[in-house]
């Protein structure tokens, strides 16, 4: 039997030759189409992760502010985390806000995949906590790209950042006394101890224990000398609750007269008139048979009701009481009638003087406004004669400031007073409005409203008042009642702080006005209080052409639903001072969101305002601010219909992200048909 060994020759070496390339292409192919399907894979991750809120394979989740400590009196240091690293070049100054004082500076550090992040202040605060928050929209990020999430408050609040000594606001020492003198310290915040020294006739120290606290930072001793004498009443220092400690160099005296009588100078406000003022001394003494009044022009008079006219200056008006035995009593008054004139027009000097009047203790329930003259085109700011000083007060209310536009230059004058909130003079406003009056006043004007363009009212209400009445700063309305009438006023919120809300509201005139929680909210997507602000912006804005706003601008003219959009613009103040302003970003029309712009410098300068706002539904959305419109934002789809993948909206996937299945269709499934198709020829093609 025979055997045949295989060709050797060219035709043999070709045959096996091929057979051996064929065997080598095949696993070539296959090889190739691995490596294919593995960047294919890898490739499709990522746009997956992009479609589903920016997060990566790599980086499953963004960076967190987990953390914060106390540095120094200006320092803090915060911990933001990351599985993959914290890009340190996105973090700047700007992504941070701090609930007191001003950012100087930001840096950052790497610590491992952590970022340490050191925020300065421009100085020491007043406040013991400091909350630090990253703001909303924040470019923070992590090195995969993944931002930091600012839905819902994201922020650190840290203790032991007072670094400002407690400051003596006013000493109340009588000129005068007899069997007990009262000494009153106003501090601007309360205080653990104090020191204080009393000279004269008697010597004697005494601190923080020695006095009683009446209310908020205002310490109160009542002393009762043992002789006659001038007793002069120094305060020597203080130190508040964080350890901060400051001396002083305030002192007083009082001229003590065991048999001296009651004095008591007042205003009767209702019989003043401008200048002429008519001071009543009917709550002296009631043995008392002679009165002695000085007016510190030279000018005196006698008598329990006199009038005198000023000039425009400052004056201590005193009085002696005098009783059938020779007694004596003094009181005095203090009128200051140029302080409260502000001139806002830009042609000079030549506006009337607003004159302020007012007992000037801390809460002054009365007051006497007096205008001499004005220009129809001037605002003339009234506030109190001592500043930071209310016009008139109680511990709920404060009526801060009035802005008033006069309509010719007529003269007038305006009394003012206070109204608790149970007063029966405010009855129907709460039914009016909606809601309970928690405080009020009354403004008794010597002209109609005719006389005026409009008033801007701004004032404060204590928070724990709003608290008790289960509201928000943003359900507190003005209402004003013009004949028999409640009505609403215009209303916004212009800060909040621990203690005190501030509002501002504008009206036609002087009036009686209740201060009203609302027990109704807006629904219509963010407007205070209605229609504090309307279409053209103005809330509490000035009624002239002071302020323009331009430049309105968005960060995308195009967006997906539950995009954000950042809506820019700039604040032009054409006045002459620097000035505020409330701009209104308005979505289809209607007031969605407000912001402060403070202090912007005058003569054409301009501050830029930012707004950020999500959209969840699909269509074309008309923006504004204050009615300067920005370009028109589209969201979703804007009618093409839907590309190649729009046979989606027909198939029961609505529980999935539209752009899920078109990552999955483009990068997966259509890279496998081909690849697939691939290989089939090849097979094919290989006889397999």
């Amino acid at each position: 039997m025979s055997h045949r060994r295989p060709a050797s020759g060219p035709a043999g070496g070709a045959a096996g030759g091929a057979r051996r390339w064929s065997g080598a292409a095949a696993g070539a192919a296959a090889g190739l189409l691995v490596a294919v399907l593995l960047a294919v894979a890898v490739t499709a991750v990522a746009p997956v992760g992009a479609e589903s809120g920016g997060l990566t394979a790599q980086d499953g989740e963004p960076p967190e502010l987990s953390g914060g400590e106390r540095l120094n009196d200006t320092a803090v240091e915060l911990v933001i985390s990351d599985d993959s690293g914290v890009n340190l070049a996105s973090i700047d100054r700007s992504e941070f806000l701090v609930s007191a004082g001003d950012i100087d500076a930001v840096s950052a550090r790497e610590s491992g995949t952590d970022a340490h992040v050191v925020v300065r202040l421009a100085a020491p605060i007043d406040e013991d906590e400091l909350t630090v928050a990253v703001r909303d929209g924040s470019e923070i990020s992590d090195v995969q790209g993944n931002r930091i999430d600012t839905e819902g408050f994201v922020g650190v609040t840290i203790d032991g950042m007072d670094a400002v000594p407690p400051a003596l606001r006013r000493l109340e020492v009588p000129e005068y006394g007899s069997d007990a003198i009262e000494y009153r310290l106003v501090f601007d915040e309360p205080v653990d101890s104090f020191e204080v020294a009393i000279g004269g006739p008697r010597k004697l120290r005494l601190d923080r224990e020695d006095f009683e606290r009446v209310r908020g930072s205002q310490y109160v001793l009542t002393y009762e000398p043992p002789v006659d004498g001038v007793y002069t009443f120094e305060v020597l220092g203080a130190t508040d609750g964080a350890g901060n400690t400051d001396t002083f160099a305030a002192a007083q005296s009082t001229e003590v007269q065991s048999t001296s009588v009651r004095a008591v100078a007042s205003i009767d406000l209702s019989a003043s008139s401008g200048l002429n003022f008519t001071f009543d001394a009917s709550q002296s003494e009631q043995r008392a048979r002679a009165y002695l009044w000085e007016f510190g022009d030279g000018e005196t008079a006698t008598g329990e009701r006199v009038s005198h006219t000023f000039a425009p200056g400052n004056y201590t008006v005193r009085l002696e009481v005098i009783d059938e035995f020779g007694n004596v009593g003094r009181d005095r008054l203090t009128l200051n009638l140029t302080e409260g004139r502000t001139d806002v027009s830009t042609g000079g000097d030549d506006g009337g003087p607003v004159s302020v009047v007012h007992s000037g203790s801390p809460r002054p329930t009365d007051a006497q406004v007096t205008v001499e003259g004005s220009d129809p085109e001037e605002s003339l700011m009234v506030r109190a004669p001592s500043v930071g000083d209310p016009l008139v007060a109680t511990e709920v209310f404060s009526l801060e400031e009035l802005m008033v536009s006069p309509a010719d230059g007529r003269p007038f004058g305006v009394g003012l007073s206070v109204l608790p909130g149970g007063d029966e003079r405010l009855a129907g406003a709460g039914d009016a409005v909606g809601g309970e009056p928690v405080a009020g006043f009354h403004a008794r004007p010597t002209v109609d409203d005719g006389a005026l363009s409009a008033v801007r009212v701004r004032f404060s209400v204590a928070r724990d008042r709003l608290d008790a009445a289960g509201v928000d700063p943003e359900n507190v309305t003005l209402a004003r009642n013009a004949n028999g009438t409640w009505t609403a006023a215009p209303t916004s919120v212009r800060s909040v702080s621990r203690n005190r809300a501030s509002f501002g509201a504008t009206v036609p005139g002087f009036s009686r006005f209740a201060v009203v929680a609302t027990t109704d909210t807006d629904e219509g997507g963010g407007e205070e209080n209605g229609s504090n602000i309307d279409g053209n912006g103005d809330g509490d804005q000035p009624t002239n052409d002071q302020f323009a706003v331009r430049n309105v601008s968005l960060s995308e003219t195009s967006i997906e639903p539950g995009g954000v959009v950042e809506v820019q613009a700039e604040v032009l103040n054409n006045g002459a001072e620097p000035g505020d302003y409330v701009a209104a970003l308005s979505v289809d029309g209607t007031v969605v969101q407000t912001r402060e712009v403070l202090r912007i410098p005058p003569d054409g300068e301009s501050l830029p305002v930012t707004f950020t706002r999500q959209f969840n539904e699909s269509g074309a959305v008309q923006l504004s601010i204050n009615g300067t419109a920005a370009p028109e934002l589209t969201v979703g789809d804007d009618g093409g219909g839907g590309g190649p993948f729009s046979f989606l909206s027909i198939l029961p996937l609505g529980f999935l992200p539209l752009g899920l299945l078109k990552t999955v269709l483009l990068y997966v499934v259509a890279p496998l048909l081909l690849a697939g198709g691939v290989l089939k020829g090849v097979a094919s093609y290989l006889g397999y």
